[in-house]
Formats: C-alpha cells, structure tokens, sequence
C-alpha cells in the first residue's frame, strides 16, 4: 500500500476563487454602466413612466439623473433575483424574450444572457410564464340528481339507437 501526499498551494486557490469573483462584478458594473446609458438616453417623460410603473413615489418631481439613479437602483435588484433562478426558470425567461441559447448552456451563461437583455431592453421585472402546452383541466358544471339522471338517460337511448 502505497500513500502519496500532495502539498497544495493554498494561496492558488484563493487566488481562482477570487479571480471568479472578480469576473462577476466585472460583468455586474458593465451591466450597471451598460444600463446607466440606455437610461441616459431616454427623455423624462419614459423614464417616469417606468419609475411609475414600479411605484416609484414622487417620479413627477425628480429630475432626470435622479429618475435614472431611481431606475439604476431597480434594475440592480433584478441582479440577485435571476441568480436565485433555478436553470429551467431561465430557459423558460430565454424562450419568452427570444434570447437564443444552446443546449448545454449552463446557469452561469443563461443568467447573464437573461441581464444583458434586460439591460439592453430596459426590463427591470421578470415573470416565468406556465408552459402553454400544459394541458387544462375543464370542470363540466354541477349537474343536480335529476340532470344527472336525464343526461343518462339520453346516453342510454344514443347507445341504443347505435345498435
């Protein structure tokens, strides 16, 4: 029996875990950034429609850096969010927005995708739409005792008609 120990370098690995990091809030401040601008540049008038679209109070007094800034802090929030999504919620997010995706993409890639497109469409909400190909249930109405019984009735007498 053999044993082999390995000495690892501890300072390697923090070193990827904080590279990783980094890459996020690298990517989350060109969102903010990308965002920022695309706010920029609409007019007044949208960007209080949007902020009141999110109920944000006194929008009609604010001027447009602070209408921006009110935004900004909204779309930041979806950040957390569509992390917390599971993969299947932002493959149904993608296939709402038209976001084209691969088979095998990964969590990672899909969130970012789902952000990218938020910030280039000023979407600030996502919803996850049920499938349309579930199928419904339909409830016939209550039907009374003697309903019931006509309703056999008529059954009972197409049947023998067939016959």
């Amino acid at each position: 029996m053999f044993l082999y120990v390995f000495e690892m370098d501890t300072d390697t690995v923090i070193s990827d875990i904080t590279d990783n990091n980094s890459i996020d809030s690298q990517k989350q401040d060109e969102l903010r950034t990308k965002t920022e601008q695309n706010l920029n540049n609409l007019t007044n008038d949208p960007l209080k429609d949007k902020c009141k679209e999110f109920g944000i109070k006194n929008a009609f007094k604010m001027k447009k850096p602070e209408l921006v800034q009110s935004l900004l802090s909204e779309f930041l929030k979806l950040i957390p969010e569509c992390k917390d999504k599971k993969v299947n919620d932002l493959k149904t997010i993608c296939k709402q927005y038209n976001i084209k995706f691969g088979v095998g993409t990964k969590k990672d890639e899909l969130y970012w995708l789902v952000l990218n497109y938020c910030s280039d469409n000023l979407v600030f909400k996502l919803v996850v739409e049920e499938s349309k190909e579930e199928l419904k249930v339909v409830e016939e109405p209550k039907l009374s005792m003697l309903e019931q019984l006509e309703k056999q009735r008529r059954e009972i007498e197409t049947k023998m008609q067939d016959e």
